[in-house]
Formats: C-alpha cells, sequence, structure tokens
C-alpha cells in the first residue's frame, strides 16, 4: 500500500501529518520540517530513516540512535517494514501510521495472522475508525505556569531574604578555609559545570560542527546541570540566610536580584521540562535564561572577588 501517512499523536508537534513519497530523515539534523519532529530534544541528530520502498512498501530503520526507535513497543533493529495502525516511538514524539483519510482499521493485514493487540497511546482517540490526537493541554498555558512558578520562587526568595534578620549562627565552610572562599569556590564551579551543560545541549542540538552526538552525552548534560545545581545551594543559603537580601551598592543589589531571579528561572525550567506540546524553541530558551543568570550572579560576585583579590586558596 502506498498511500499510507503518518500523524503526530504526541511530542512537540501533536496533529502534524506528513506522507513519505521516498526517503525522510528524522532527526535534529533533518533539512526537511517533518523530520524534526518539532525539534524534539530527545532526538538524536540522525535518528531513523523513513523509506517508501519498491511496491509501496513503508520502512522505517533506526540509525544508531541514542534513544531508540520503536514500534508497537518494540525496539527496531534493521529495517521495519510500517503497516496501517502501527505505533511509532522516536525520542519523546509518538506517530500513527493511517491510511490518507486517516483511518486506522482493526485488521491490516488479510494474508497474515492479525498482530496482537496494541495499546493506543494516551493522546490517540479512535472514534469510528479514525485516528485523532487528543485534547492536550495548551502551550500558552503551560507557559504562562512556568513562568507564574518562577516568579513566585523569584518573589518569595526576595522577600525572605528582605525580611529575614542576618544570622551568623549554623555557617558553614565545607572544608574551606573561610566561608568566603566556599562560596567563591563553589560559584566558580557551578558555572563551569554548567558551561559543560551548555556545550554538550549545543552538541545535542546540532549548533556546533563536532557530527553526531555520542549515545553519552545526554548523561553527561543531565549530570552536569544537577551538580552545577547543588554546587550554588551552600552559596544560596549563606547568601540568604546569613547575609539576606541587601542593596548596600549597585552590585551588591543587581547580585541579590540576580540570585533570586535564577532560583525562579531555574524553576520554571522544570515545569518546561516536564511539560509537552510547548514551542521547540521553550526548552533551549528556558535554559539559556537559567545558564544567563547563573553567569550574571558569579560575575557579581565571584569573579568581583577573584579579579580584586585573585583566587582565593581552599
Amino acid at each position: 500500500m502506498a498511500d499510507e501517512r503518518v500523524r503526530v499523536v504526541v511530542g512537540q508537534a501533536p496533529g502534524t501529518w506528513f506522507a513519505v513519497d521516498g526517503e525522510l530523515l528524522i532527526g535534529r539534523a533533518a533539512s526537511d520540517v517533518e523530520g524534526r519532529l518539532g525539534d524534539d530534544p530527545q532526538l538524536s541528530r540522525s535518528h531513523a530513516r523513513m523509506a517508501r520502498g519498491a511496491g509501496g512498501v513503508l520502512t522505517i530503520e533506526d540509525l544508531g540512535s541514542s534513544n531508540g526507535t520503536f514500534v508497537n513497543g518494540e525496539r527496531v533493529e534493521g529495517v521495519r517494514v510500517l503497516r496501517l495502525g502501527d505505533v511509532v516511538r522516536l525520542g519523546s514524539t509518538e506517530l500513527a501510521v493511517t491510511d490518507e483519510r486517516g483511518l486506522v482499521p482493526q485488521a491490516t493485514r488479510t494474508d497474515a495472522p492479525a498482530p496482537a493487540p496494541v495499546a493506543v497511546p494516551e493522546a490517540l482517540v479512535v472514534g469510528d475508525g479514525i485516528a485523532m490526537a487528543a485534547p492536550v493541554p495548551s502551550s500558552g498555558g503551560r507557559l504562562l505556569l512556568a513562568g507564574t512558578v518562577g516568579a513566585l520562587v523569584a518573589v518569595s526568595l526576595g522577600i525572605y531574604g528582605n525580611v529575614h534578620d542576618p544570622a551568623s549562627d549554623l555557617s558553614i565552610t565545607l572544608g574551606f578555609t573561610d566561608t568566603l572562599t566556599m562560596k567563591v569556590w563553589l560559584a566558580t564551579l557551578a558555572v563551569l559545570f554548567a558551561v559543560v551543560q551548555l556545550g554538550s545541549a549545543l552538541w545535542m542540538y546540532g549548533r556546533v560542527p563536532l557530527g553526531a552526538a555520542p549515545a553519552w552525552l545526554g548523561s553527561l548534560h543531565r549530570i552536569s546541570g544537577r551538580v552545577a545545581f547543588l554546587l550554588t545551594l551552600p552559596v544560596a543559603y549563606q547568601c540568604l540566610y546569613q547575609l539576606t537580601f541587601e542593596d548596600t551598592s549597585t552590585r551588591v543589589l543587581l547580585h541579590s536580584l540576580l540570585g533570586c531571579a535564577f532560583y525562579g528561572a531555574f524553576a520554571a525550567k522544570i515545569v518546561v521540562v516536564r511539560s509537552h506540546a510547548l514551542p521547540g524553541m521553550a526548552l533551549p530558551l528556558a535554559g539559556g535564561v537559567v545558564f544567563t543568570l547563573l553567569v550574571g550572579v558569579w560575575l557579581t560576585s565571584g569573579w568581583w572577588f577573584i579579579s580584586d583579590n585573585g583566587f582565593p586558596s581552599p
């Protein structure tokens, strides 16, 4: 059969339809917009290939992707023939193979035993044999939620720091010479790990000429980001609990504002990461804002100290 169509039912571009007439590369490096699947960040640069072969047979082949390609829950090894009703998963995207009218017949072949029943994704509703994308939360609503959560976190930290009296008890150094040295070291290390996360993100999104992203890059990206965030926590504790929100100079005021904004932006990014059907640029933009704020916090504190006093001995 040569008239199958493919519909995105779960992912960054739900409801999108496309037909495969020749070959279609699926991945972040795909030249065709259909192949990028709404800029799904979980795709490899060259994730899979759909092709219309001899006799109009539709096939899919995994191209060594990091997260794999699955048809009806089974990982694709080599070339897999696609039939009406098949559900394909690539990254965080799920596709349904339908006919030209969007129909998903109960039986797709008459010359072979019927395949085992396949669970229909939550975002795919089959009514009267027609595959339709179920309603999903609007991207505008999810973005508004992310912004609201971020604003609440940032403002709450600012209010706490403003009404809390500076305290000298419960001081921590974590093995460093003093608290100030600890802050300079941890903040600098946090920025370095954030640079690693930024670089790995650019590689995964195909923005640096380093070829296909290796399988381990996703883990490095996640771990470096978490380590960077954890390194900021002792610094934030010392700033908020022992120093509070200060405005004794322009630099200090800017540092206080950037610190609160950083944790607000981080909270907003968590909401974005956990959301579906957002614009493709939502996650990179959220990550870029978090990185920029962290660098701003460091420039108004760690770099300011280092430029005047040199890098402290631990």
